[in-house]
């Protein structure tokens, strides 16, 4: 079974098409799923086009808006709760962006190749950002280049990726560990910290190259660049001052 989680925040134009790719992709590979959508605090209806548009849908909702951070956190522990084992988690955003030909090669890496936690990687060999302009890729890359170089994990190149598969077993031992420290990150660092968490409860990881076309959003990103390059670089403060610990 794979379980895809999916914050939204005001993606009413994004998920019907969203779903409609998730069900197309688990389709072709002969894979059930389940997909849970968290309304993070929506003013446009997407919770009720979440149901009525999106297959296989459980929607949660947060009554205000609390960041992809918290809406991750609030979807993965629903799924850690009900999954089975051997079960799959797949995480990625409303939008459209994540590209879905990769999704088979993410599921292998994780039931074959050993590992468990497959990344999209836009900056690993043969990944790419298209349809971006130059500074948002510029400080994207800069705020990757950090991360790399002052926590040092092993096998990947990208860092920040919200498309990820996870055993569900890596999950559930990060949880253990961590508790309701999991995911304290409410921003677009979450995925750095999770990340980072997961390896230090003995994950392995391992990544699938993937070209992520702007030009499928509909709308803007919702990311502000300079105040995440600093929530970065007090995140990696903290994961280096006291997570070591």
């Amino acid at each position: 079974m794979l379980w895809f989680v999916i914050p939204a925040l005001d993606e009413r134009e994004n998920l019907p098409a969203t779903g409609r790719r998730l069900a197309e992709a688990c389709a072709a590979a002969g894979e059930a799923f389940r997909i849970v959508v968290v309304d993070d605090g929506s003013t446009d209806g997407t919770a009720d086009v979440a149901r009525a548009h999106v297959p296989n849908a459980e929607v949660l909702r947060h009554e205000r808006n609390r960041g992809p951070g918290a809406a991750m956190d609030t979807g993965l522990r629903h799924v850690l709760a009900r999954a089975g084992a051997g079960d799959l988690v797949v995480t990625l955003e409303a939008d459209g962006t994540s590209d879905l030909a990769i999704l088979p090669a993410l599921v292998r890496l994780c039931r074959e190749g050993g590992k468990d936690v497959a990344l999209a990687s836009v900056y690993g060999r043969g990944g790419e950002v298209r349809n971006t302009r130059v500074h948002r890729r510029v400080l994207s890359a800069t705020a990757n280049a950090l991360c790399r170089g002052a926590l040092g994990l092993r096998g990947v190149a990208t860092y920040s990726s919200f498309y990820r598969v996870h055993r569900v077993e890596a999950l559930r031992a990060a949880l253990d560990r961590y508790g309701a420290r999991m995911i304290e990150e409410r921003g677009f660092t979450y995925a750095v910290e999770l990340l980072v968490k997961l390896v230090r409860t003995g994950a392995r990881l391992g990544e699938v190259p993937m070209v992520l076309d702007a030009s499928q959003r509909v709308g803007k990103s919702r990311m502000k660049v300079l105040p995440t390059i600093r929530a970065y670089l007090r995140l990696i403060a903290r994961l280096g001052l006291v997570e070591r610990r």
